[in-house]
């Protein structure tokens, strides 16, 4: 049984349907560290079967790809997703329970 390549996509977004090909959900990005591309070859995906935003992982049938950072459009429509949850700030906490005496 042969092991998955691990490989990074950065710079990447989310493609739907491609010309002349059944409708699948890949990503398209800039690959690092994939055997069969230089690094930095501009890349369609195959077919994702799965992905992770917490842990910026995806998944197809031969690769996981390790997920840098998405285009700017991905980013802004996902962001609530891609962002690692984050303890409240103290401030935050503070100055919602106390008035704020800045003048």
């Amino acid at each position: 049984m042969n092991s998955k390549v691990r490989a990074r996509l950065n710079n990447w977004t989310i493609g739907h349907c491609i010309e002349d090909k059944p409708c699948t959900i890949s990503l398209f990005g800039e690959v690092y560290g994939h055997p069969r591309f230089p690094d930095g070859k501009a890349i369609i995906t195959s077919q994702i079967i799965s992905v992770d935003l917490i842990q910026k992982i995806a998944e197809t049938q031969f690769t996981f790809y390790d997920l840098g950072d998405a285009c700017e459009a991905v980013y802004d429509r996902y962001k609530e997703l891609i962002q690692t949850p984050t303890e409240p700030d103290n401030e935050d906490q503070q100055s919602s329970s106390q008035p704020n005496s800045k003048v």
